[in-house]
């Protein structure tokens, strides 16, 4: 709110909308966009100008995804793509399957058709597990939903097992929500060209700056769009979200090298937390899953010092589950201060003993702390499903994240002194 209020009084002062988020935590794209959105503001002859023509957003959109304009429909806001998407193939006493632990949002609009949702968990939530939803499919199953990768667990599923998924369901629709792909790298978008049961979900969010005016785009044959666009209001995306999202797509460069930075600072995060005994998942999304014992507690007391977390412990298989994202070296050197501040039976689910940081003399501090965090996690019992991504970061990893925690006073290594189940 302040950033808006800041370009009310001076729109086009970049430099004033660079000082605020506008986005998720680091990326530098803030003012560009906030500029863009000032501008569309007001038409050339001084109107407020509050809806235009969709057609550059598209092929902005196509150009990023290596599309053809005709692959690709645009959305105003972050849900509406998963909403008229259900509005177009749902209807009462339809079933819709939903592959593993999700957000609500998707489960919301199908019910909200009428139709009859099913949850599909594998028996490992870390695990990919696509084959076991071809049992469950039935001559009723209209849509089939996952995220690639998943958010909270960051399971990843493979352009050949969604091939596979494809073909067992050719009279359902499968929608694959891409939320994070920029962040995991690969996407399944081509498989639209030869596929016509499938739908390719995204967002300009976090990624790419556009965490305070999201909107999302579908990728999908002309058939399946032809099939939303009657009930999808026409032409109404608003021209601030559309100005915005162009600025963040002419600006994908700028975001590629803070994307780069989430996926080295996600490793230095899950380590850096290790100090204070709680699990970490090092996921392939923005943001690194934690175990803690009271989330709501954790939550709580981190947003209220300005740290995205999301409590995800409501989720199926996902107890005692939290979210933290992930942002520039600042942003999660302040996240670890935080949990050094925060009070310890929030996140510990056992008393926990202090582990001395120097055990030579004559080996330096960051050495000190590059080979208990080393043995923490490689030479532990505490060998959980939550160390994977961890275990196979290089000695370089380490040891950059022994130096940044030893530059921002972490002494002590602590550890839980029993398992966490």
């Amino acid at each position: 709110m302040q950033a808006l209020e800041n370009l009310e009084r001076d729109p086009l002062n970049i430099d004033k909308a660079r000082a605020f988020k506008f986005d998720s935590p680091g990326n530098p794209v803030s003012g560009e966009i906030a500029r863009a959105i000032a501008d569309s503001t007001l038409s050339a002859s001084g109107r407020v100008d509050f809806y235009t023509d969709t057609s550059e957003l598209t092929s902005k959109l196509a150009d990023y995804a290596g599309l053809e304009d005709r692959f690709v429909l645009p959305f105003g806001a972050e849900g509406d793509a998963l909403e008229y998407v259900c509005r177009a193939y749902l209807d009462n006493g339809d079933e819709a399957l939903i592959a593993g632990p999700v957000p609500a949002q998707f489960r919301s609009c199908a019910e909200s058709c009428g139709a009859l949702v099913r949850l599909e968990l594998a028996r490992d939530p870390f695990v990919s597990d696509l084959p076991s939803l071809a049992p469950s499919i039935t001559p009723r199953t209209k849509l089939i939903y996952l995220m690639n990768p998943n958010y909270p667990s960051g399971t990843v599923r493979s352009n050949v097992e969604i091939e596979r998924l494809l073909v067992s369901a050719p009279d359902a629709l499968v929608i694959v929500d891409e939320a994070y792909f920029e962040f995991y790298g690969q996407t399944c978008s081509r498989l639209v060209r030869r596929y016509d049961n499938l739908i390719v979900i995204r967002r300009l969010a976090g990624a790419l700056g556009m965490s305070v005016f999201p909107c999302s785009y579908a990728l999908a044959s002309p058939d399946i769009l032809n099939c939303i666009n009657p009930v999808r209001p026409q032409q109404r995306i608003a021209a601030p979200i559309q100005a915005g999202a162009i600025a963040a797509l002419d600006h994908a460069r700028l975001s590629a090298e803070y994307m780069r930075q989430v996926r080295e600072n996600r490793t230095y995060l899950a380590l850096g937390l290790r100090q204070f005994g709680i699990e970490s998942k090092n996921t392939p999304t923005d943001s690194v899953l934690l175990k803690v014992s009271c989330p709501l507690k954790v939550v709580t007391f981190l947003g209220k010092r300005n740290i995205l977390a999301d409590d995800c412990s409501s989720m199926p298989q996902m107890d005692d589950c939290v979210c933290i994202t992930v942002g520039d070296n600042e942003y999660c050197a302040d996240v670890i201060q935080r949990f050094a501040e925060m009070p310890e039976d929030y996140y510990s689910f056992a008393p926990i003993e202090s582990c001395p940081l120097t055990h030579r003399t004559n080996v330096s501090a960051s050495q000190t702390v590059s080979r208990t965090i080393v043995k923490s996690a490689r030479g532990s019992e505490r060998r959980l499903v939550f160390n994977r991504g961890i275990e196979a970061a290089s000695v370089t990893v380490f040891a950059d994240v022994a130096g940044r925690l030893s530059r921002t006073g972490a002494s002590p290594i602590r550890r839980p002194a029993a398992k966490i189940r």
